[in-house]
């Protein structure tokens, strides 16, 4: 299971839920964004996933499952990017290894975003589209299938509506069960 957090603020406080691991963080002026990780268990269906902020601060979590995946992360196959004021958002490229589901995840701040145009040749998983100003939103794609050599992947587009004030982009190939 991977969990994708995007917050408005650089330094929400955030406190990650109860046995997951923190795999990846980062942040852009006055945003942040992170993942989480945990294996499922025959208790994880039904159960809820809570996180807490310090602040009060606008947020958008996605949480997605993937069977037979590996519970941990090969090296060099995170990876995370930031922009300003961008309508083009390109997630960053990663090492997958054969047999790997392909995860990309954009969050934004801004005022005015209303929607996102994914890549078509990725299957929409989740958007997530906060309201106010000083919003978050959010896109999450995948490979639709395992990737069948190990090699570069991700560096796929995503486009907002309007101009992003920040935004930050994930990469996560997830291994195969061993």
């Amino acid at each position: 299971m991977l969990l994708f957090v995007g917050a408005s603020a650089l330094d929400p406080g955030l406190t990650g839920p109860a046995g997951w691991a923190q795999v990846g963080a980062d942040s852009a002026v006055s945003m942040s964004s992170s993942v989480w990780m945990q294996t499922a268990t025959a208790g994880s269906a039904g159960s809820s996933v809570d996180v807490g902020f310090a602040t009060a601060t606008k947020s958008a979590l996605t949480l997605v499952v993937y069977r037979d995946a590996a519970g941990t992360l090969a090296p060099g196959a995170i990876a995370s990017a930031t922009a300003s004021n961008v309508d083009t958002h390109v997630a960053p490229v990663v090492d997958a290894p054969s047999g790997a589901w392909v995860i990309s995840y954009w969050s934004d701040k801004s005022s005015w975003t209303t929607g996102w145009n994914l890549p078509v040749d990725q299957t929409q998983r989740a958007i997530a589209l906060g309201g106010g100003s000083g919003r978050i939103t959010s896109a999450l794609v995948d490979s639709a299938d395992r990737v069948p050599v190990p090699g570069p992947a991700g560096g796929v587009t995503a486009t907002t509506d309007t101009v992003s004030t920040r935004s930050i982009a994930w990469t996560v190939a997830l291994s195969p069960a061993p």
